[in-house]
């Protein structure tokens, strides 16, 4: 039987978001909530093991990309989604370990669409370890 996949919640994502802001400067405001509850739904909606997203990589670089492109927000976009990203895996037993000046730059270059979601699940994986 498969692990059920555990993801965070919009609410979760928008406290994230609060968070980063007042930690790191900028200004905390969900500007479009629906697009945001629509890429959640789409990772809780895609069926185990489907060719769409049939890993917990593919799942948490879905997402991570998603939130650092779409704009969801009115500062933070990249930092949330990276939060996003990191908090996922932890929930479902992995722990990512990408040193900082890696990840600044590739959430940079996912959010000028330089790097697509399989480049995202590479990148990913080079730092991935099962707790």
């Amino acid at each position: 039987m498969d692990t059920p996949f555990e993801c965070v919640t919009l609410a979760e994502i928008v406290d994230a978001n609060r968070r980063l802001t007042t930690r790191f400067g900028g200004r905390h405001a969900l500007m479009q909530p629906g697009s945001l509850e629509h890429a959640l739904a789409r990772v809780h909606d895609v069926v185990p093991g489907s060719p769409e997203l049939p890993t917990v990589t593919a799942k948490a670089a879905f997402l991570c990309l998603r939130l650092a492109q779409g704009h969801f927000f009115f500062d933070g976009n990249k930092r949330t989604a990276f939060w996003t990203c990191t908090e996922t895996f932890h929930r479902n037993g992995f722990r990512l370990s990408i040193d900082l000046d890696d990840v600044v730059g590739r959430m940079v270059a996912m959010a000028l669409k330089e790097l697509d979601l399989q480049g995202v699940e590479r990148w990913l994986q080079t730092g991935l370890f099962r707790l």
